[in-house]
């Protein structure tokens, strides 16, 4: 299995490309249970972060992660500087400060608004 992950390594990079040559990117991450991961127990929650690109090139990158940090959200989308699109977690804040993006936030279900 890690021979093949090692294979598609260049795959993934330019799927990541893609993604970020993109003007318009959805993204979200969700939890995800991983049964004898490396050093962790079943119970640790680990995420897989996702990027759609919505225009220029229809691209779903997947990114598997052990933390909902906002490290992970500024390494994905490093260098990106067009429309990001989330659900308002507060860990893409800094990416988008820091790189040119503008920054689209969705309603909640409950009405709430969130940033735009």
């Amino acid at each position: 299995m890690i021979k093949a992950s090692e294979k598609l390594k260049p795959f993934k990079q330019r799927l990541k490309e893609r993604l970020l040559e993109n003007e318009y990117i959805q993204a979200d991450e969700t939890t995800l249970q991983v049964v004898n991961a490396h050093k962790r127990k079943a119970t640790k929650k680990s995420y897989i972060w996702l990027g759609v690109g919505m225009d220029k090139y229809k691209v779903v990158y997947m990114h598997y992660a052990n933390n909902r940090s906002a490290v992970v959200a500024s390494e994905l989308f490093k260098g990106f500087n067009g429309y990001l699109q989330t659900d308002g977690y507060a860990g893409y804040n800094a990416t988008v400060q820091t790189n040119d993006m503008t920054h689209l936030s969705v309603l909640t279900t409950r009405g709430e608004s969130l940033q735009i």
